[in-house]
């Protein structure tokens, strides 16, 4: 038995190739890992202390060793031992120098000897292997270079990184500590902070716009696709990516020569020149960029091989710029006819629209500065997380919404079916969390009820769903349960938003269908307005008022007619309301189909073979969440399902392009949110700090919000 001459000890377990140990265990005595070797200083963790005297089952145990002297880590380690009967020891010389050895230590020059030594035995190694490489004839001199020399050139590198992350400061100082600075110390904002770089940035419309208005704005495109997310899409948008680049470089290239061809009067010299610019732009595209010819392999024998892709992609690049040209001629032909002014009007207007086209940038529309501000959203309030953004908002006094393609689509989709083609539509709205899909919605119930719509908004289905408060059989429809506290919700939305819209229509519930939802309750009046002040006032009346307002939207023809529902895949989730009418046991929920708030409205998606009747002007929108307890199954069935349906409008919103990061980052700025409220312009005009907070969002709105909140000034 080993023993030391006090004690208390402190040891360490050697490794093979580094200062860093490793754990050995020895039957015949103790195996002791307390140190580490953190730069200058022994410190760390004590790992894995094994005692002979335990039962054959080893035990193990953890110490915390902060920074501090050798004299108090032996105290604060002695006791530990003693306490758990680890059994002090030392080591003989010769052993310091074994592969692996336990060393046990009584003092602090034992500690800084035996580092020392085992120092000088990882360059004897080192250099010894080194030797060898070299007599075998083998290894250049980054091969050769010792593992300490590869450590501290890897050091010297990480050290000269500058940028994001590298220099931030990872500590309070204490100067900043000691600062009593408190929260009504600092000043109040005001726009006059917001810096101009941020202000020219971020263009906010003077009114929500129509549908019509909405489908016509040119907005950037999105950003590309993920390789990971659709491998297939993204073969196609970089293939369309590549052939715009080749038509732009044609177009630039040819642009002059084609301008002299089209002055020829010549027709047979005109396509001898054509034919010339072919064969010629062909070769120079291939000089350019470096291209070699390169036919491509067929499996089909053939006397001539099909030439190669790039000459492909450049003679039809050529060719549509020539159509182009000659589509212009004519336009030009044909205005000179007429008038000679209109003719320099016109293509004024065109080079206006072009170049309109060519700078798209973001566009911001608040909702404060609409006509119906009080009523866009009222009862129901607006849809996700852009609540939040405008309660963060320094500048209370506005709401707004980023504009974006997808939202220009469905507005598109929306006039093209109800005005070009007279039929309902269906839109579904899928993206990942956070992305903004609730946010497109509320513009999209907006700028619908200012273009004239009836709408009615459902923009909580996950409370819709399980918060109805209370479930009772319908006494008209045998089978069929209703939830009136939320219907009389329901009918005050629509009484408020569209109370006088429907006033100054007349409508009126006549039909036989519309009007069997109210059973033996006579109503004062068939009018549509009247129904829903008794189901908005009465709560007994409630849901026969709203079944049969919504039944007589369905079937009117006058005004479109649009249901909006957020959270949709909530609603293909396991029920959570029961009643005793369904299950006697009340063990099995009823299902939604069965419940009449619901039923008109889960035609997207469905998997009941019976399919549920449309309205016959307007339609339905509807978006997934990923913030609910939905199981991934239920959201992924109605995904694939609402894919395969023919005639349902599926728009996926993508994440925030480089351009609309900088728009959202500036209008952040412009309202005083998180960090860019006194930022004075800082971040804006940083490219490397733009990055980075586009960098730690992944370009998802929801996360950019908390980056601009939560992350670290430079």
């Amino acid at each position: 038995m080993l023993r030391s001459r006090t004690s208390s000890v402190v040891g360490i377990c050697t490794g093979r190739t580094s200062l860093l140990p490793r754990i050995t265990n020895y039957k015949n005595r103790s195996t002791v890992l307390l140190l580490k070797n953190h730069g200058r200083n022994y410190g760390g963790w004590a790992t894995k202390f094994y005692s002979p005297s335990a039962s054959s089952t080893r035990s193990t145990a953890r110490l915390p060793m902060p920074n501090m002297l050798i004299s108090e880590r032996r105290s604060l380690f002695g006791s530990w031992a003693r306490r758990n009967r680890i059994r002090p020891g030392s080591v003989a010389q010769e052993d310091i120098d074994s592969e692996s050895a336990d060393v046990l230590f009584d003092a602090e020059d034992e500690v800084e000897g035996y580092f020392s030594k085992m120092y000088e035995r990882n360059q004897r190694r080192n250099n010894n292997k080194d030797d060898d490489e070299d007599d075998e004839g083998y290894g250049d001199d980054e091969e050769n270079i010792s593992f300490s020399e590869k450590q501290y050139q890897m050091r010297q590198a990480l050290l000269q990184q500058r940028g994001r992350l590298w220099e931030d400061p990872m500590d309070i100082t204490e100067e900043d500590f000691s600062k009593s600075v408190w929260w009504d110390d600092i000043p109040d904002w005001t726009p006059d902070v917001v810096s101009l770089s941020s202000l020219e940035r971020v263009k906010v419309l003077d009114d929500v716009p129509t549908l019509s208005e909405l489908q016509a704005i040119r907005l950037p495109p999105p950003p590309p696709i993920l390789p990971s997310a659709d491998p297939k899409a993204y073969v196609q948008h970089r293939k369309h990516a590549e052939r715009h680049r080749i038509y732009t470089r044609v177009s630039e290239l040819v642009k002059d020569r084609v301008e002299e061809i089209v002055r020829i009067l010549d027709s047979h010299d005109k396509q001898n020149a054509v034919d010339e610019l072919f064969e010629s732009i062909e070769q120079q595209m291939r000089d350019e960029e470096g291209v070699l010819l390169v036919q491509r392999p067929t499996k089909v024998r053939r006397k001539r091989a099909p030439p190669a892709k790039f000459e492909m992609m450049v003679e039809y690049a050529l060719a549509e710029y020539l159509q182009e040209i000659n589509k212009r001629e004519e336009q030009k032909w044909n205005i000179a006819k007429k008038e000679q002014v209109a003719s320099t009007a016109k293509e004024e207007e065109v080079g206006t629209l072009v170049a309109e086209e060519a700078v798209a940038k973001p566009l911001f529309v608040d909702f404060t500065k609409s006509t119906k501000e009080d009523l866009l959203f009222a009862v129901t309030g607006a849809a996700g997380q852009i609540k939040e953004e405008w309660s963060l908002a320094a500048l209370k006094s506005s709401q707004r919404v980023m504009l974006r393609k997808c939202m220009s689509d469905m507005a598109k989709e929306i006039l093209e079916k109800v005005d070009v083609e007279q039929r309902p539509f269906k839109i579904f709205v899928q993206g990942r969390k956070g992305v903004g899909k609730s946010t497109a919605l509320t513009l999209l119930v907006a700028s619908a009820r200012e273009s004239g719509y009836i709408v009615l908004f459902l923009p909580d289905g996950d409370r819709y769903r399980k918060n109805g408060k209370y479930v009772e059989p319908c006494t008209v429809h045998k089978g069929m349960f209703i939830l009136p506290v939320l219907a009389k919700e329901m009918c005050q939305q629509l009484l408020d938003v569209h109370g006088d819209q429907m006033d100054a229509l007349n409508l009126c519930a006549t039909s036989k269908e519309s009007l069997s939802f109210l059973g033996d309750t006579v109503p004062t009046s068939n009018k549509v307005t009247d129904l829903l002040r008794q189901g908005a006032q009465d709560v007994k009346m409630s849901s026969g008022c709203y079944s049969c307002v919504v039944a007589t939207l369905m079937e009117q023809t006058a005004v479109p007619f649009v249901v909006v529902m957020d959270e949709y895949n909530t609603y293909y989730e396991k029920g959570e309301y029961f009643h005793e009418e369904y299950d006697n046991e009340v063990v099995n929920p009823i299902p939604l189909e069965k419940i009449s708030f619901f039923s008109p409205f889960l035609s997207i998606g469905s998997s009941s073979k019976n399919s549920t009747p449309m309205m016959k002007r307007g339609g339905i929108v509807a978006a997934i969440t990923h913030n609910r307890s939905v199981a991934k199954k239920a959201t992924e069935g109605l995904v694939h399902r609402a894919s395969k349906e023919t005639d349902v409008f599926v728009v996926d919103v993508p994440r925030y392009s480089k351009m609309e990061v900088e728009h959202v980052l500036a209008n952040y700025e412009c309202i005083g949110i998180g960090k860019l409220r006194f930022d004075n312009g800082e971040t804006i005009n940083n490219a490397q700090e733009v990055e980075f907070l586009r960098m730690m969002s992944g370009a998802v709105g929801a996360r950019l919000l908390d980056a601009a909140i939560w992350s670290i000034h430079s």
